[in-house]
C-alpha cells in the first residue's frame, strides 16, 4: 500500500448524535484508530486493525503499527 496514497485518502468519521455508542474515528488504509474522551473525561484512544486493507496486512497476518504519545514512542509491532 502506497502511504502518501493511503494518507490523502484518510477519511474521519464523527460520532453521530442520533447513534448512541458511536465514536469519532479515522479510517486509513481500512484500519480504524478512534480518539475519544471517555465519561470520567479521559482521553482513550482505541485501534482497529480487523479492516485493514489487504495490502497494509503483512504476510504473517499482522499489521505493523507504531504508537508514541509526546515524542516517546511507546510501542512498535
Amino acid at each position: 500500500m502506497n502511504p502518501k496514497t493511503a494518507n490523502a485518502a484518510a477519511t474521519f468519521l464523527p460520532a453521530d448524535p442520533a447513534e448512541p455508542g458511536t465514536l469519532p474515528c479515522i479510517e486509513i488504509g481500512g484500519a480504524q484508530v478512534y480518539a475519544y474522551l471517555d465519561d470520567d473525561g479521559t482521553l482513550c484512544v482505541s485501534v482497529n486493525l480487523e479492516t485493514a486493507a489487504p495490502g497494509l496486512v503483512r504476510a504473517d497476518d499482522t499489521v505493523p503499527l507504531r504508537i508514541t504519545v509526546g515524542d516517546r514512542e511507546v510501542f512498535t509491532g
